[in-house]
């Protein structure tokens, strides 16, 4: 008999569900096990059913995906998790890694790519496709991306990162020359769009 691969579906759109659930439903080697609409519930499915493998959207009320993840990873039950999210940007992906997520799928991508992903997951690799947009941040500029979008100060900043002034001005200039924006409304917009802040 074929091996299958038991998930459990995590996304707050109903019609969503239904389309991965139906898409799916031509996999014989994956069988959708549960669903549920936000993390907290898919934490207790998880107890429950022992799935393979959890394919979580990002945003959601009461829990969302990224936290989900971390929950699952400091977890006994160590189950890997797919991000399967309409977010393209690297920060989104970026921070499922962080997280402990397995892989990353952008909704608006081809149906295929999410069962090639789920194949991958469960035969023990990772799924992060080279097509996702790259970042041409430094690590240091992406973390002082938050605090400028806050609205801090170059000393605040300094003070909070501990490093200089100096430091902190031409950091802002190399993401503002490096994005091409001007203000610092265009960068919130920017760094949502990328997942380098939270909505």
């Amino acid at each position: 008999m074929l091996e299958q691969t038991r998930i459990v579906l995590v996304d707050d759109h109903e019609l969503m569900r239904a389309g991965v659930q139906a898409r799916l439903g031509g996999e014989p080697a994956i069988k959708v096990v549960g669903e549920a609409a936000c993390g907290r519930t898919a934490l207790s499915l998880a107890e429950q059913l022992k799935p393979d493998l959890i394919v979580t959207d990002i945003s959601m009320e009461d829990m969302g995906g990224l936290d989900l993840v971390k929950a699952l990873q400091a977890s006994h039950l160590k189950i890997r998790c797919l991000i399967f999210s309409m977010h393209g940007g690297f920060g989104y992906v970026e921070r499922a890694k962080e997280a402990g997520a397995c892989g990353y799928v952008v909704k608006d991508g081809p149906s295929e790519e999410l069962c090639r992903a789920i194949r991958a997951i469960a035969s023990g690799e990772s799924y992060f496709p080279p097509t996702t947009h790259t970042c041409p941040l430094s690590p240091r500029e992406r973390e002082m991306v938050p605090l400028i979008c806050r609205g801090l100060r170059n000393k605040d900043i300094a003070d909070e990162l501990g490093i200089t002034e100096h430091t902190v001005k031409t950091h802002r200039e190399h993401i503002r020359d490096k994005l091409g924006l001007d203000t610092v409304a265009e960068l919130i917009a920017y760094a949502r769009k990328h997942g380098l802040i939270d909505d």
